[in-house]
């Protein structure tokens, strides 16, 4: 996961020199059958129909700047959250009680974002003692509920 760099299109709407961020295979070149969905293009080359759309799209990523170790860090793991948090919440009665585990991971803390708004669902958070201190500096109650 991070910023490619295309070496050679054969396609006319990507060129050399074109910069992506993606999901892509730890290698040195990776050859992709891209199908533009709008913005970049997605990859449907065999051997990766089995994965999400998220880890098979290629977006734009422009020149290169200051922040791209943080986008590097969230994208691509982060938007797992809301399919989880969706799916819970269609699931959830009223007072039902969430308890997300590994809650210093980043699906866990995008699952924790997105019930903190639904009023009907209780989320706790289980972490380890060493990243205690990181909750408490997003100001997250330790062993407490979180609406």
């Amino acid at each position: 996961m991070g910023f490619v760099r295309v070496t050679r299109s054969n396609h006319p709407g990507y060129a050399a020199g074109d910069r992506f961020f993606a999901y892509a295979p730890s290698s040195s070149h990776h050859v992709v059958r891209p199908r533009p969905p709008g913005r970049g293009f997605l990859d449907t080359a065999p051997g990766r129909h089995f994965a999400h759309p998220w880890y098979r799209t290629f977006r734009p990523a422009g020149p290169a700047d200051h922040r791209g170790d943080r986008r590097t860090l969230l994208r691509r793991v982060h938007p797992a959250s809301f399919p989880v948090g969706d799916f819970v919440t269609g699931r959830a009665g009223d007072g039902e009680l969430t308890v997300v585990t590994s809650a210093s991971s980043k699906v866990g803390i995008g699952i924790a974002h997105r019930l903190r708004s639904n009023a009907n669902v209780h989320t706790v958070g289980l972490t380890s003692d060493g990243d205690s201190g990181f909750h408490r500096l997003r100001r997250l109650r330790r062993g407490g509920h979180r609406r």
